[in-house]
């Protein structure tokens, strides 16, 4: 009896068998079709794009909340779901290290003999527009047998590219290939971006098979990246910016500040613990975040110089274009200038309205190494006393949203060895 495995099950349905990878890494097949039940899965303009039964589902609890949840009605009938944007479960997906990197390669070893390329797989779905697909009655969410599946109606309408004899390719792609690279692959495509995805998963609940908390657990730490940073301000800022205006990632990151969390004191924090963490041969991803200033840039040279793991990544704060033509002291006198790569701390990227939008830096140290003054900006203090008001009404956030999309690039660089999506 499948449906008394202790363990929820990964995988995806296709007409002629079925293929569950278990949590504890134990494989089961099953080759005769699941007879009715409960359905559960991911739904799509009318279809299944991921599919389970009774017990058995596809855990997408990263990508939904139970808080955010929506209801069907029709002639008595009832379908509760979470839901999220296409756009939201992307950069979700990405941040867990399910890049498009990953699916192009995870693609190429699933189905090395497939006629169906990958950079081709692409363009086919790139055809194809859900708006003008008629299957079922949409706002019961209800399914024509014939197009039950999304992979299903791709087949039938390119089956020049995926049918061979009574057989489809496509399904035996589907079933080698884990559920998150193929709902990856779907979000990367430009027709689909504007879509909400349905996660119906409360009739499982319903039905007794797992309770809510068990469906939508706690983010795994395998899917977060370690973010260091210089200081306390650093982490700060960057927390409350993630709250205040990207709270569904919140959960996606982990915070060090060397001001708090290093036990050695001196220069070099950044530069002792990179080091450090690269001879233990850590295997959780790590951003290591510097200050876009003389001396982050050198400290970038050495970190980038060392040969170090593919989980483990270095960024300087991003390029500020209000910051190329700002008021800089010298030591012989006053002058214009760029500051980028010189003085820029994270302090620059809050709301410069309390300091009139007229920043002031010092360039008051020469790097002969770097042969550069490195500076700061004088009215950090003034600044920092913002930092409570981040994500409120009128608060100039524009420079915090280049601060964090300049982050999440950088993350999604990082391989996630952690992850075993086979």
């Amino acid at each position: 009896n499948s449906d008394s495995l202790p363990y929820h099950m990964l995988g995806c349905i296709s007409t002629s068998s079925i293929r569950w990878s278990v949590t504890r890494r134990t494989v089961l097949e099953i080759s005769t079709v699941v007879v009715m039940g409960t359905e559960n899965g991911l739904l799509v303009g009318g279809f299944y794009l991921l599919y389970g039964k009774n017990s058995f589902y596809v855990d997408l609890s990263p990508l939904f909340s139970k808080s955010k949840v929506r209801s069907y009605k029709s002639e008595g009938y009832e379908l509760t779901t979470a839901y999220e944007s296409v756009s939201i479960i992307k950069t979700k997906l990405d941040l867990m290290g399910m890049t498009m990197e990953y699916c192009r390669n995870s693609y190429g070893k699933c189905y090395p003999n497939s006629p169906v390329g990958f950079d081709l797989f692409l363009a086919i779905l790139e055809n194809i527009d859900l708006s003008k697909i008629k299957c079922g009655t949409s706002d019961r969410l209800e399914y024509d047998s014939d197009c039950f599946s999304f992979w299903d109606y791709v087949t039938r309408k390119f089956p020049n590219y995926f049918k061979h004899g009574e057989e489809s390719i496509l399904d035996e792609s589907t079933e080698k290939m884990n559920d998150l690279v193929l709902l990856r692959i779907f979000c990367e495509i430009s027709t689909f971006q504007q879509l909400t995805l349905d996660w119906n998963i409360f009739e499982t609940i319903n039905s007794g098979y797992y309770s809510e908390d068990e469906i939508f657990h706690p983010l795994k730490d395998v899917y977060k990246t370690v973010i260091v940073t210089e200081g306390s301000s650093d982490t700060s800022i960057i927390k409350r910016t993630i709250e205040a205006y990207f709270p569904q990632f919140v959960d996606f990151f982990i915070f060090i500040d060397m001001d708090k969390n290093y036990p050695f004191p001196g220069c070099g924090k950044m530069w002792s613990f990179f080091q450090g963490v690269v001879i233990i041969n850590q295997t959780s991803r790590t951003l290591f975040v510097l200050d876009n200033d003389t001396e982050g840039n050198q400290t970038y040279d050495n970190m980038t110089s060392l040969k170090h793991q593919s989980n483990i990544g270095v960024c300087r704060l991003p390029h500020l274009p209000c910051m190329e033509n700002v008021l800089i002291r010298y030591p012989l006198g006053d002058d214009y200038g760029d500051v980028n790569g010189r003085a820029v701390s994270i302090e620059c990227f809050l709301d410069l309205t309390p300091i009139h939008n007229s920043p002031v830096f010092e360039l008051d140290s020469f790097n002969r190494k770097m042969k550069e003054y490195q500076g700061r900006i004088s009215q950090k203090t003034d600044l920092k006393k913002s930092i409570s008001k981040i994500g409120k009404p009128n608060y100039d956030c524009h420079n915090l949203i280049i601060l964090i999309n300049h982050i999440f690039s950088e993350i999604i660089k990082l391989n996630n060895p952690l992850c075993d999506f086979y």
